[in-house]
């Protein structure tokens, strides 16, 4: 506890270039036990040996002692500390992001040339005037971050906008990729689902309609009588009633269609969001040649390396696809 007023420099999960509160948060913290050993490995049972290697001390605190908008942040001096709340203790995405800030702050301290080589890497000026949406309310909510253009997919070699505010987050958000609990496999296989849907509404309203051309014709043709018998009569209101039916049908196969082209949409661009690694345009190499990096300095295992690197962009043509589609007057 002797240190508590003198380790708090660093960067927070959700604050990021924002800060803590040093003085403020240190007192708050005295109140405060670190884990034990036996609690912080069982709490950071995923993280590997290289994440761990400069973690000291981890904390669990109520979310009001933890600072302005706030989930998680990593301190740094000589040690390195990690404070969680309640709330976010057991989150494993967390628990990576701000592994990854300590190694990295770590490996600073230690003159390591890791932070000039991502730079070099990265080839793009880091800050918050990158993104649109600042996190100034509370409770903050990370996808309210955008880019400039109201967007919020991967671009630039950066998984997202908060990305951009610095070149620690930037790291820490790959690192953060290790917490996914999704294979492009699963999305991918919901994609599938809503094209067979779509493919078979589609048709069904091709039939309908091809059915109203048919009801069509034998009404005009019936209309084309100078005189209708009883029987012309009881088929002209049969033919009616099919076409009104069929409408009816085509209609509501249509209304269907656009609303799982919705929620379609709608789903992709939040695995999008919550998954970005998987919607990165490969094209850019900078995404690839930052993994590289991260397993050189150990912040990730060789197999953890080869899985992001295997999945990597594999979902990117789900947003060239998406990109395809026409657009309506409004842009959507």
């Amino acid at each position: 506890m002797k240190t508590l007023s003198r380790i708090l420099v660093g960067t927070a999960l959700i604050t990021g270039l924002n800060g803590c509160y040093p003085l403020q948060h240190a007192i708050k913290l005295k109140k405060y036990e670190p884990l034990s050993k036996e609690q912080k490995d069982s709490l950071l049972n995923k993280l590997n040996p290289g994440l761990k290697e400069y973690l000291k001390d981890v904390y669990v605190i109520d979310e009001k002692d933890l600072g302005k908008n706030s989930y998680a942040h990593t301190h740094y001096n000589k040690k390195t500390t990690i404070c969680f709340s309640e709330e976010f203790k057991n989150k494993s995405g967390s628990h990576f992001h701000e592994a990854a800030h300590v190694r990295n702050y770590a490996l600073d301290k230690h003159k390591s040339d890791f932070s000039k080589r991502w730079k070099k890497i990265a080839d793009f000026k880091y800050g918050k005037k990158n993104i649109k949406n600042v996190w100034y309310s509370w409770p903050f909510i990370l996808k309210d971050i955008t880019w400039k253009d109201g967007t919020d997919n991967p671009k630039n070699g950066l998984l997202n906008p908060y990305s951009s505010t610095s070149k620690n987050e930037d790291a820490a958000e790959f690192v953060g990729c290790l917490s996914y609990d999704k294979n492009p496999e699963d999305i991918e296989e919901l994609d599938k689902n809503y094209t067979t849907d779509s493919l078979a509404l589609t048709k069904e309203v091709s039939e309908y309609k091809s059915e109203m051309d048919s009801y069509s014709f034998l009404k005009n043709s019936l209309l084309s009588k100078p005189f209708l018998s009883a029987r012309d009569s009881l088929q002209l209101k049969l033919y009616s009633s099919q076409l009104t039916l069929c409408s009816s049908i085509i209609e509501l196969s249509s209304f269907i269609l656009e609303s799982k082209s919705s929620r379609n949409a709608s789903s992709l661009e939040n695995y999008s969001r919550l998954y970005p690694l998987y919607f990165a345009d490969t094209t850019d190499s900078r995404y690839q040649q930052k993994l590289d990096l991260l397993e050189e300095y150990n912040f990730l295992t060789k197999a953890e390396h080869d899985t992001l690197s295997e999945k990597l962009g594999s979902l990117y043509y789900l947003r060239e696809k998406d990109l395809e589609k026409p657009k309506d007057k409004s842009g959507k």
